[in-house]
C-alpha cells in the first residue's frame, strides 16, 4: 500500500478532520495529497472556508467577479458579495452586501442573504445602511448544488471559480431587482 492509499485508509477509518490533526496538514493539502474523494458535503464545506482563507492571504485577499468584491470573512465563517467599490467609483447610489456561502453548515446548498443595503448619505460623506428599513428575510434565497459530482478538489476549486461565482450573482442579481424595485432606490 502507497503513502497515498494509507492516509485514504487513515481518512475512512477516522474521518479528515483527526487525520488532518494527525498529520498536521490543512483538510485542504491532505484531501489535494491523498487524492481523497470529498463528495460529503461537510468535507466539502472544510475545503471551501480553506480555499477562502488561502484566497484572503493572497495580495488584495479578494476575488473580483463583475461589479462584486467578493472575500472571506473568517470570524463569521462566511463568504461576503459586495458591490460598493463598484457603486461608489460609478457616481453612487444603492450597494448592497450579502452572504452566499457554499455549503454553508453542511448543507447541499449556496444559502444567498441579504445582510446590508447603504445609500448615499445626504447630510455625510459615508453612505447609510438602511437595513433596518428592509425586512431582510423577504430576501433570501438558495441555489441546490449536486455535492457528488464533487469526486476531487481540483473539481470542486474549478467549479468555486467558476459556476459558483456566475450561478451566485445570477441569483443576486435578481434579490438586488427586487429590493430596488419595492424599496424604489
Amino acid at each position: 500500500m502507497n503513502r497515498k492509499e494509507q492516509i485514504r485508509s487513515m481518512i475512512d477509518s477516522m474521518g479528515v478532520f483527526e487525520v488532518s490533526k494527525i498529520i498536521g496538514l490543512p483538510v485542504l493539502d491532505l484531501v489535494k495529497y491523498s487524492d481523497y474523494s470529498i463528495n460529503i458535503p461537510t468535507i466539502i464545506y472544510e475545503v471551501i472556508q480553506e480555499y477562502f482563507t488561502e484566497v484572503k492571504q493572497r495580495p488584495g485577499g479578494r476575488i473580483y467577479y463583475k461589479e462584486f468584491s467578493i472575500h472571506y470573512d473568517e470570524f463569521e465563517g462566511v463568504v461576503v458579495w459586495n458591490d460598493g467599490v463598484y457603486v461608489d467609483s460609478h457616481g453612487g447610489g444603492a450597494s448592497f452586501q450579502f452572504y452566499a456561502t457554499p455549503f454553508w453548515d453542511g448543507l447541499s446548498i449556496i444559502p444567498i442573504n441579504l445582510t446590508d443595503v447603504y445609500v448615499d448619505n445626504i447630510d455625510g460623506d459615508e453612505p447609510m445602511s438602511i437595513i433596518d428599513e428592509i425586512d431582510e428575510e423577504n430576501y433570501y434565497d438558495y441555489i441546490d448544488i449536486d455535492y457528488k459530482k464533487f469526486d476531487s478538489h481540483d473539481k470542486l476549486i474549478k467549479w468555486l471559480k467558476t459556476d459558483y461565482l456566475e450561478l451566485t450573482y445570477n441569483q443576486i442579481k435578481k434579490i438586488r431587482s427586487r429590493v430596488i424595485n419595492e424599496y424604489k432606490l
